[in-house]
């Protein structure tokens, strides 16, 4: 067992814009990574619970799998820390991705909340890096790769695996007048303001037009899906169906924000051979976030209210024993 070391970075992308047309794509990430001795270094600090994470201690000696991790719409890596602080303690590296205009690690903009499959790419440009150059490339099994998402991070998984996407499937799935039919809380009208996007701003317009490319990424070995969100409504079946890649979703049967029917019950009537599991009824959407610094957080803020029968971080422990067997 080892200890938790952390650290932050960022680059840029050489081949995409940033939102405002001004300068290339942000590519923010996190890393959790096994450390042998984090005594004496400061704990990281975030709004979520790092649990004693050591900030920017050396790297264990040896060589490690890797996790590419993906955060759920207008979060960020830090909100799954409990599963990557589990990995990396049992020998994994854990490289988790802040997503430019989708991220509490960033401006939130309409176009990162509409734009799902820019966050595949985000991997694809993050893996380049860190295999070639970054500062665990000396330490990552380059042939043991895992994709793992948390919400709309589920469908960033699936992309890698090579999922297509189709815009006008999704919003004719959603409906212009159902319970569906508004966006994330953050940009309920988004959608609306599409066309004059694509008039004025090349970013989206150049992404927009792009959607339907092939984001696949051979490197990538296995999948898990938390929570998977309704983008993966978007997918074209026949892309999803022949994913020959080990699958794990864990979906919760209280999730109200992306109910289990769309996300990881629609997943498995077109891919059956996925591994599925419900953690229970009273779990919801948001008992896959990690506890806050701050205890007081838990009665003040809704993303850390559970059911009076929900122990989160048992939970967490019940999912990390699913999730360990299922990386490459």
């Amino acid at each position: 067992m080892y200890q938790c070391g952390y650290q932050t970075g960022e680059e840029f992308s050489s081949t995409r814009s940033n939102w405002t047309n001004n300068g290339p794509r942000p590519l923010k990430w996190s890393a959790w990574y096994p450390a042998t001795d984090i005594e004496g270094r400061k704990t990281a600090k975030d709004f979520f619970d790092l649990e004693g994470a050591g900030l920017n201690a050396p790297i264990a000696e040896g060589r490690f799998p890797l996790v590419i991790l993906s955060h759920g719409t207008g979060g960020s890596a830090e909100g799954q820390a409990w599963l990557a602080t589990f990995l990396a303690k049992h020998g994994f590296i854990v490289i988790g991705a802040n997503h430019h205009g989708n991220s509490t690690m960033d401006t939130y903009t309409p176009e990162g909340f509409l734009c799902w499959w820019e966050r595949a790419e985000d991997f694809t440009e993050l893996l380049n890096f860190h295999l070639a150059v970054g500062p665990f490339h000396q330490s990552i099994i380059a042939d043991r790769i895992s994709a793992a998402g948390y919400s709309l991070g589920g469908y960033t998984a699936m992309c890698l695996a090579g999922g297509i996407t189709q815009m006008d499937d999704f919003l004719a799935w959603r409906g212009p007048d159902g319970p569906r039919a508004t966006g994330p809380s953050e940009f309920q009208d988004a959608e609306d303001n599409i066309p004059e996007m694509i008039q004025t701003s090349p970013a989206f317009r150049t992404s927009w037009e792009g959607q339907s490319r092939d984001f696949t990424d051979g490197r990538i070995k296995s999948l898990v899906l938390l929570a998977p969100a309704p983008p993966v409504q978007a997918f074209e079946g026949a892309t999803i169906e022949q994913i020959d890649l080990p699958i794990l979703i864990i979906s919760a049967g209280g999730d109200t924000a992306a109910p289990k029917k769309d996300g990881g019950d629609f997943l498995v009537g077109v891919k059956p051979d996925c591994k599925h599991v419900d953690i229970g009824c009273h779990a919801d959407h948001y008992t896959f976030l990690s506890l806050p610094t701050r205890k007081d957080l838990i009665e003040r803020v809704h993303i850390f209210h559970d059911h009076a029968t929900v122990d989160r971080q048992q939970i967490h422990a019940q999912m990390c024993a699913l999730v360990l067997p299922a990386l490459a």
